[in-house]
């Protein structure tokens, strides 16, 4: 079976941290030097930015994130959501926000934070369901799943950046190379 792309950046997450020596849970969401990261697309005196960060790679993930400019790991997690939408829908609600006309917080959501909400306002959950499955709305645990990772990776990237290079070219060459 072929090993889809997250899958793939997982077993890299993984890789560099037994080839570091360095606890994945020692990562902190709080990393400033990661979030910055997220938030330019670059790095200093670098010009790959999220080059060879899986799912913030395209030229979308990083008009959102440019737009969006997160605040937090919570901010990437919930984008990372929203570039799985895609569509016309995202586009056209990256326009808004661009225009200033939306907020980041009107628009950033999860299955979860959309069936909370509804509950909220008085709509049956079922009535929902079709909306958010036709829309491909990522669940909260694999938008979570999905942030962690290219949190992770973001990380090595920045504090371990030959290594992370070298790696990421022996275990991502079939989706890249």
């Amino acid at each position: 079976m072929k090993q889809t792309l997250m899958d793939a950046a997982h077993q890299l997450v993984l890789e560099l941290s037994e080839i570091t020596g360095i606890d994945l849970n020692s990562i902190k969401k709080e990393d400033e030097t990661v979030l910055a990261l997220f938030q330019s697309g670059t790095e200093v005196n670098k010009n790959t930015g999220l080059s060879m960060i899986p799912m913030f790679e395209s030229s979308f993930a990083r008009r959102v994130l440019a737009v969006v400019q997160p605040e937090s790991y919570e901010d990437v997690r919930k984008i990372r959501a929203f570039i799985n939408d895609g569509g016309a829908w995202a586009f056209t609600t990256l326009d808004m926000l661009e225009r200033g006309l939306i907020t980041l917080k009107s628009v950033l959501a999860d299955q979860t934070d959309i069936q909370e909400f509804a509950e909220e306002m008085g709509i049956c959950a079922e009535d929902l369901k079709s909306t958010v499955e036709d829309r491909h709305v990522m669940s909260r645990e694999v938008a979570e799943r999905f942030a962690d990772i290219t949190w992770k990776l973001a990380f090595f990237k920045i504090h371990c950046e030959e290594l992370y290079y070298i790696t990421y070219k022996e275990r991502m060459a079939e989706f890249y190379f």
